[in-house]
Order: C-alpha cells, then sequence, then structure tokens
C-alpha cells in the first residue's frame, strides 16, 4: 500500500516537475506557428542531414508534450 501510494506522489512530482521545467524555460514561447514558419528551411536541412535522429527528438518530444498537456501540441502535430 505504501508503495503504490509513493509510486502516484512520485509520477504526480514528475509532472509538476515537467510543468514547471518547461514554463520556466520559456520553451512556450518558442513552440508557435510563426517560429516553425520562420524556421521552416533550417528544420528541412537539418532533417536531410540527421533523418533518424530527427525523427526521434520529434517523437519523443511529441510523446512527451502530449503526455503533459503542454500548450503546444497543435504546432508539433503540424510540424510533423
Amino acid at each position: 500500500m505504501k508503495n503504490r501510494t509513493f509510486l502516484k506522489l512520485f509520477v504526480t512530482a514528475l509532472i509538476i516537475l515537467g510543468f514547471s521545467l518547461f514554463f520556466a524555460s520559456g520553451l512556450h514561447h518558442h513552440i508557435t506557428f510563426q517560429n516553425l514558419k520562420a524556421r521552416q528551411a533550417e528544420l528541412d536541412a537539418f532533417y536531410a542531414a540527421n533523418t533518424v535522429p530527427a525523427i526521434a527528438v520529434y517523437a519523443g518530444a511529441y510523446i512527451l508534450m502530449a503526455a503533459l498537456s503542454l500548450p503546444g501540441a497543435a504546432v508539433m502535430t503540424l510540424a510533423g
């Protein structure tokens, strides 16, 4: 019983930490449609040069954003 309570508290703390880091780092200002459009050529060049790592980073970031319900998931969906 104590292990289950600890696990619930740990997961809750991780979610709160993820939200805090997302907003404290200012990432919510960078994940916008305007920024995506402005950096489209840069992103295309990076993807062409590093296809597998680019897919892995995108998938990880998308899963994290969707799991934490962070703002910007719509932008990530359109970027993919």
